[in-house]
C-alpha cells in the first residue's frame, strides 16, 4: 500500500479529484484506512478534510465527511476549521458545493448536539 498510498496523498495535496476518487475507489485498503481527521501536512497541521475544502474536492469532500465520519471543525495549526479553509480557496462553482456540503453538516451537528458547531 506504500506506493498507492503516496499517489493517494500526492493527488489530495494537488488538489486532483479525479485522480483521488480513482486511487480512492482502485485501493479497498485505503478506502477501509483512511481517516478523514488524520493530518496530511505536518507544517499545517491541514487534514484530508482541509485540504479537499480548499482546492473545492466536493465529491472527495462528501466521502470523508458522510461516508467516513469526518469531523469538519477539526483545527490546523492557524486554528482554522475545515470551513475557514474552504472560504480561503479559489472562488468557484466547487468551492460552493463545499460550503453547502459543511453547511449542511453544521446543520445536522446542530440538531443532534444544540450549539456544538462554532460557525
Amino acid at each position: 500500500m506504500g506506493s498507492s498510498l503516496s499517489q493517494f496523498k500526492k493527488s489530495i495535496e494537488q488538489g486532483d479529484e479525479k485522480q483521488s476518487l480513482d486511487i480512492y475507489y482502485k485501493y479497498s485498503e485505503i478506502r477501509r484506512k483512511l481517516n478523514p481527521n488524520a493530518v496530511i501536512d505536518e507544517l499545517t497541521m491541514d487534514t484530508y478534510m482541509h485540504v479537499c475544502a480548499r482546492h473545492g474536492m466536493a465529491n472527495f469532500l462528501k466521502i470523508l465527511i458522510v461516508d467516513k465520519n469526518g469531523n469538519p471543525n477539526m483545527l490546523n495549526r492557524l486554528n482554522q476549521s475545515v470551513l475557514h479553509t474552504c472560504c480561503d480557496g479559489a472562488d468557484d462553482k466547487t468551492q460552493y458545493e463545499c460550503l453547502q456540503i459543511l453547511l449542511q453538516w453544521h446543520e445536522k451537528a446542530k440538531i443532534k448536539k444544540p450549539n456544538y458547531p462554532k460557525h
